[in-house]
């Protein structure tokens, strides 16, 4: 009996072309139909499990592995566990609804090395997803209530919400920077990655999500740390190209300016008046952020009820310690992802947090780093420096407790899990 990888005699026909097919529409449609998507995951993790045992049974020379690493396995576990003691508290299992998705993808990490998985295929998916929901949205009014309307500005829904379009249009282009390096011979696929980069930077632009804004120019220049690097321009001059594109639609869209403008005079307002207005969207952010805090020192191990939490931010509105027009219903995001989790679920939802920052990033580091020289970096590379877009993300929104985009981004590592792991087997095998 041996352990095996589809590269040597595994599941490497049909079975994993339907998996294929499952793990392709999850992608592609992730961002304009969060419904097909999640139900196409849900139905990879049924049938990935159904297929390798069947194959098992049906084959008893080969010994198809069942793992996830320790580490994993405790982070995606310790997700459920912080998010218990409110949801105990609230009487009802909301809290854990995102956090429960984690651990239930533990069972697609299990087996998914086991496939015969098609890298380039799922690249090209992921760059494909942003050119669909622009098209869908943009061109064919896919969704009825696609406009938002806030305040003055009229903000564009790509599907998966305003904020979490732009969170996950973000999120992918290190991944399509990856699709146009292993494509780099093939010029029409090299069009589509170029294609689907533009859409992400255009759905980030059109939701006026400014929290997307930073992380586009950071992340290259992160990435300078954060992977194998032998020659730092390419890393500068993407940053400067995309802060140049931010610049120049500063003065082609009246809503990029109207944002951008709004940041210097919400600053001086919360420095100057007496009482921000509803209008100050950074000036409630910082007083969510203080309220944040204050709960998360009152209630520091297990954190606080949704009720302890609008008693909080209503005693500190009574004190004039925060603005009145901040929202009072403790289920409300602190709107960052480390102080919405200090504040919700103590010490133990900033572990949560850390470790599926960590671990995962952690985990694509060390294969980036232990490449040797000539071997293929672009998938773990990709995923370090996609976690660095979520983290930067996570300065002004609670990311990962979401139940929208917490499916995306833990399907998405787990798949690069596999891939990377498949790579890593391949090269033992030369």
């Amino acid at each position: 009996m041996v352990s095996v990888y589809p590269h040597n005699n595994g599941l490497a026909s049909v079975e994993s072309r339907v998996l294929n097919l499952l793990l392709l529409v999850a992608v592609s449609s992730s961002i304009v139909n969060q419904y097909l998507s999640q139900a196409a995951i849900l139905l990879s993790i049924v049938v990935a499990i159904g297929l390798q045992t069947r194959a098992a049974r049906l084959n008893r020379n080969v010994q198809y592995r069942w793992f996830v690493p320790r580490d994993w396995l405790f982070a995606f576990l310790f997700v459920v566990l912080a998010a218990l003691p409110m949801a105990i508290s609230s009487d009802s299992m909301r809290p854990v609804d995102a956090p429960l998705r984690y651990s239930l993808l533990l069972l697609l990490m299990a087996v998914l090395p086991n496939f015969a998985l098609q890298a380039g295929a799922l690249l090209r998916a992921i760059s494909a997803s942003t050119i669909i929901a622009v098209v869908l949205v943009s061109v064919f009014g896919f969704h009825d209530d696609a406009l938002h309307q806030a305040g003055d500005e009229i903000r564009i829904n790509f599907g998966l919400g305003v904020l979490d379009s732009a969170f996950a249009a973000v999120f992918y282009i290190p991944f399509m920077v990856a699709q146009i390096y292993r494509d780099r011979a093939k010029p029409l696929w090299i069009g589509l990655g170029a294609a689907g980069i533009v859409a992400a930077l255009y759905i980030s632009v059109m939701t006026g999500t400014r929290g997307t804004w930073l992380a586009l120019v950071a992340a290259p220049l992160l990435s300078i740390v954060l992977v194998p690097q032998r020659n730092l321009r390419p890393a500068i001059f993407t940053s400067s190209a995309i802060a140049a594109l931010l610049f120049t639609s500063y003065f082609l869209s009246d809503m990029v300016r109207e944002r951008v403008d709004a940041v210097a005079w919400n600053i001086e307002a919360y420095n100057t008046d007496e009482e921000i207005d509803e209008e100050n969207s950074l000036g409630l952010r910082l007083d969510l952020w203080e309220a944040a805090l204050i709960t998360f020192s009152r209630h520091p191990i297990d954190g606080a009820s949704y009720q302890q939490r609008a008693e909080i931010k209503q005693e500190l509105i009574d004190r004039g310690e925060i603005s009145q027009y901040v929202d009072v219903d403790g289920k409300r995001s602190a709107h960052n992802e480390i102080l919405n989790a200090m504040s919700m679920k103590g010490i133990l939802g900033l572990l949560a947090v850390l470790l599926l920052y960590w671990v995962p990033g952690r985990f694509f580091r060390r294969h980036a780093f232990s490449a040797e020289e000539g071997d293929d970096i672009s998938l773990p590379a990709a995923s370090v420096i996609a976690i660095a877009m979520v983290v930067l993300c996570g300065l002004s929104e609670a990311l990962l407790m979401s139940g929208r985009f917490s499916i995306l981004y833990s399907f998405v590592l787990v798949v690069m899990y596999a891939l990377t792991v498949q790579q890593a087997a391949q090269g033992e095998g030369r």
